[in-house]
This record gives C-alpha cells, structure tokens and sequence, in this order.
C-alpha cells in the first residue's frame, strides 16, 4: 500500500512565509496527496499566496485559531494520513517518504511524528528535538 499523505497548513497572517512552507510540500521525494491551506481570517495576503498555487486547496474562515484551522483542514482531507505543517515552517525534502517507509514496517502504526530542528531566519541551527518511540527507536 502506497499511503497518500494529506499536508495541512493553517495559516494566519503567513504571506510572508507561507510560500517557503507550501513549496517544501511540493518538493518533496514522495509526493504529497494533497495539500490544503486553511487561512485562519488573516488580513494579509495570505490566502491569495496559497490560491496562486496550483493543486493547493484554499478553506477560507474567519480568524477561530490554529486549533480550529487544523480541524477544518483535517475534516477537509482525502488521504490515508494527516500531516500537518505550520505556516512559518518547512519540510525537510524527504519527510514524507521517511514517513511512508515507517508505515511499511509496521501497518499498525496509528501516530507518526519526528525530529524537528530550530532554525532562525537565515538558517543557522539553533536546536533539535529527538522524538523516541516506545521500542527505544529514535523517530
């Protein structure tokens, strides 16, 4: 089985990085089934930067919160597995593919997540954060 990821970017106020975000999406290794930009009612141009993608779904509502936003992405979603991206972030390129190969493994997989790393504005490495699963693995 060949899991179709669905990517959800809530986005609020994001016309400044919510291109960055949405072009690590589609650069990705294994492509993404989907990717839905909820715009949370922000009062830049936000939504009309997700709209100027082409295959970026755009739900529009009015300013509720991240929370909100994600659920209405979620409830929007056609794949197998959410996945879910902030506005003000990136994928690394092979994200999704790693992802995918976990969920090879092991079919009883119902939660995946993994390492992030903290960067600033121009890319220089402030931290990292390793998730451990159960088993000892690292994710």
């Amino acid at each position: 089985m060949n899991p179709r990821f669905s990517v959800v970017i809530p986005a609020f106020n994001a016309a400044a990085t919510l291109a960055r975000a949405v072009e690590s999406v589609r650069a990705q290794s294994w492509p993404a089934h989907e990717i839905i930009v909820v715009d949370d009612g922000s009062a830049d141009a936000t939504a009309e930067i997700a709209a100027g993608f082409d295959g970026v779904r755009l739900i529009r509502q009015k300013n509720s919160g991240v929370s909100v936003a994600r659920n209405a992405g979620a409830a929007a979603a056609s794949g197998d597995w959410l996945a879910f991206l902030d506005a003000d972030d990136w994928y690394a390129p092979d994200r999704i593919k790693l992802h995918a190969e976990w969920i090879a493994e092991d079919a009883a997989l119902d939660f995946l997540t993994g390492d992030y790393e903290y960067r600033n504005e121009t890319g220089t490495l402030l931290g990292t954060s390793m998730a451990q699963h159960e088993s000892g693995r690292m994710m």
